[in-house]
C-alpha cells in the first residue's frame, strides 16, 4: 500500500520537476541536497515511508504473535490461578474489601490510637533493634526517626491517592472500546514513546509471550498481599482489655515488631502456592528482562563502552579531592563512589540519546496507530465511510499526530509534565529500574 503511493508521489514529483522552471538559488541545491541527505542518513530511517510501513509491520508481528499466544492460553485450563480473573472473584474481592472497611470503622469508634507519627516511630525503633548494631544502632537513629516517619506518612498518602487515580482511569480503560483504546495507545506512543521506552518496550514484550500464566500468579500474590494488609490493619485496632486503648500501643516496639511478623506469616495458608505464585512472576521478568538486553544491546553497549572510558579520567580528577574529604578508614570506597557515578552518567547520556531515536520511531508508529484506529471506529458507527487503501487521510493525520508526539517530548526534554506526574509516578520509577538492569545488571 505504500510502496503504490510512494511511487506515485515519486511520478508526480518527476513530472513537476520536468515541466517547471527552477526556483531561484537553484545553483546552491545541490550542496543544500547533500546536506539534507546526510542529515537524513543520521536519522533510523531513510524516508518516511520506510518509518512508517516498518512501524505497521512490527505493530502488525507483535499483535499477530499476542493473539496466537492468547488463544492457546486461554484455551489451557492447566494455567494455574486462572479462576483468579473470574468474574466471581472480582465480586469476591470487592465484598471483601467492603467488609474490612466496615469491620475497621466499627473498631475506629471504640478504640483509641497513637498518633501515626509516633507509631511509625515505634515500628522504625524495633526494626532499628534487629539491625546490625542492635541497641546502638537505635539510639543513633533517634535524631531522625521523626523526620523519617513524617516522609514516610507523606509517602504513604501520596501513593494511596495516586494508586486511587490509577484504578480509576483503570476502570475507565477496561469500559473502552477495543479501537478507541487502541487509538488511547497510539496516542500515548506518541508524546510519551521516547519517555517510557523501555517500560514499553518491556509491556509488548510481556503481552506477546503470553501474559495470562504471571497475570494470575501475581493475582494470587495481590489476594495473598490483600489478606495480610486486612489482618494487620484488624489488629492495629485489637483491644483484648477492653480498656478502650489499642494493644499495639501499649507493647514495646520490639515486641510491635515480632507481632506483626508472626501475624503475617501465620496469615499466609498456603506458603506453597505462594512460592509457585513468585515463581511464575519472576519467570516472566526474567524472560521480559531478557528480550530488552537483546532489544536495546547497542544501547547497553554504549553505555558500558563510556563508563570505561570516562573511569581512569573521573578517578584521576576527583579521586584525590574526594580522598581529602573522606575518613582514611573509608578512602577504600572511593574507586566504588566513582565507578557508581560514572555509571549514572553513562546511563543518562546513553538513554538520553536511545530515547531521541525512540521518540521519532514510537511517534510515528503510535500517529498511524491512532489514525487507523480512529478512522475504524468512524467507519464502525456509521459516522464515515472511508477506504483507508485509497485514502490518505489516516496517514496525514497520523504524521501530523507524531509531530505534535515528538515536538512535545523534546520541548519537555522527556520530563513528564505536572499533574500528569502524580499519576504515573510509579511507570517513571519502572522506567528507571529497567533501564538499569538492562544496561549494567
Amino acid at each position: 500500500m505504500f510502496s503504490s503511493r510512494k511511487e506515485k508521489a515519486d511520478k508526480a514529483a518527476d513530472k513537476g520537476r520536468s515541466t517547471e522552471p527552477s526556483p531561484r538559488g537553484s545553483e546552491k541545491s545541490p550542496r543544500s541536497n547533500t546536506m539534507a541527505s546526510k542529515l537524513v542518513a543520521a536519522l533510523p530511517f531513510g524516508n518516511m515511508s520506510d518509518a512508517i510501513e516498518r512501524g505497521r509491520v512490527e505493530t502488525e508481528a507483535q499483535s499477530a504473535r499476542a493473539e496466537i499466544n492468547n488463544k492457546r492460553d486461554a484455551a489451557d485450563s492447566s494455567i494455574p490461578f486462572a479462576a483468579l480473573d473470574s468474574a466471581n472473584a472480582w465480586s469476591d474481592r470487592k465484598s471483601q474489601a467492603e467488609d474490612h472497611e466496615k469491620a475497621i470503622s466499627a473498631r475506629r469508634m471504640n478504640v483509641r490510637r497513637d498518633p501515626t507519627e509516633k507509631r511509625l516511630e515505634k515500628y522504625m525503633e524495633g526494626m532499628a533493634d534487629r539491625m546490625p548494631g542492635g541497641k546502638e544502632t537505635a539510639e543513633k537513629m533517634k535524631p531522625v526517626t521523626p523526620i523519617l516517619a513524617i516522609l514516610i506518612k507523606g509517602l504513604f498518602y501520596f501513593a494511596r491517592y495516586s494508586s486511587m487515580a490509577f484504578d480509576a482511569l483503570w476502570k475507565v480503560w477496561m469500559m473502552l472500546p477495543k479501537t478507541l483504546a487502541m487509538v488511547v495507545y497510539g496516542v500515548g506512543l506518541c508524546f510519551f514513546g521516547g519517555t517510557f521506552v523501555v517500560a514499553i518496550a518491556g509491556m509488548e514484550a510481556f503481552y506477546a509471550a503470553g501474559w495470562r500464566r504471571a497475570y494470575y500468579s501475581a493475582l494470587y500474590v495481590y489476594d495473598e498481599s490483600r489478606q495480610v494488609g486486612y489482618a494487620l490493619e484488624l489488629d492495629d485496632y485489637e483491644d483484648a482489655d477492653k480498656d478502650g486503648i489499642a494493644d499495639v500501643d501499649q507493647i514495646t516496639s520490639d515486641m510491635l515488631v515480632q507481632r506483626k511478623t508472626l501475624l503475617a506469616f501465620t496469615t499466609v495458608k498456603k506458603p506453597d502456592e505462594l512460592q509457585t505464585a513468585f515463581a511464575n512472576v519472576w519467570a516472566a521478568y526474567l524472560a521480559v528482562l531478557a528480550t530488552l538486553k537483546f532489544q536495546f544491546a547497542r544501547t547497553t553497549a554504549f553505555a558500558i563502552a563510556m563508563a570505561q572510558s570516562l573511569q581512569f579520567l573521573f578517578l584521576k580528577i576527583f579521586g584525590p579531592p574526594l580522598s581529602y574529604l573522606l575518613p582514611e578508614k573509608m578512602h577504600h570506597w572511593v574507586p566504588v563512589i566513582i565507578d557508581t557515578v560514572v555509571n549514572v552518567i553513562a546511563l543518562f547520556v546513553a538513554w538520553f540519546i536511545q530515547q531521541v531515536i525512540s521518540a521519532v520511531v514510537s511517534g510515528l508508529r503510535g500517529g498511524m496507530l491512532a489514525s487507523r484506529a480512529t478512522l475504524s471506529f468512524t467507519n464502525d458507527r456509521g459516522w464515515s465511510n472511508i477506504d483507508e487503501t485509497t485514502s490518505l487521510i489516516d496517514e496525514t493525520a497520523g504524521l501530523l499526530l507524531a509531530a505534535a508526539g515528538i515536538y512535545f517530548q523534546l520541548a519537555n526534554g522527556f520530563v513528564i509534565p505536572f499533574p500528569f506526574i502524580l499519576i504515573i509516578w510509579p511507570v517513571v520509577v519502572v522506567e528507571w529500574y529497567l533501564r538499569w538492569q538492562v544496561t549494567f545488571a
